[in-house]
């Protein structure tokens, strides 16, 4: 009976540990972001470039918001809310 008093104690604190160990394991870290905000104005041609040169740094388009439309109704000028992982 005192060997079976010893076990039961024993096999809570393996499970315990053995949970704890498994949850850390497969817990994602929480991303931190980093953002910019870049004007947009379509007389610049080397906006693309710019576009182009900043998705090839890790930067990823989040929102587009166009705050001028010419007489045809496209984006003339705007922001680009953009974002990445620190």
């Amino acid at each position: 009976m005192r060997i079976k008093s010893y076990w039961t104690p024993l096999l809570v604190a393996t499970s315990v540990l053995t949970a704890d160990w498994i949850q850390h394991e497969h817990t994602p870290s929480r991303v931190r972001w980093e953002y910019k905000v870049i004007y947009f104005n379509s007389a610049r041609p080397e906006t693309v470039e710019d576009l182009n040169r900043l998705g090839a740094e890790g930067w990823e388009l989040v929102f587009f918001s166009r705050s001028r439309l010419d007489e045809y109704g496209s984006p003339t000028q705007g922001y680009c809310f953009l974002k990445r992982p620190r």
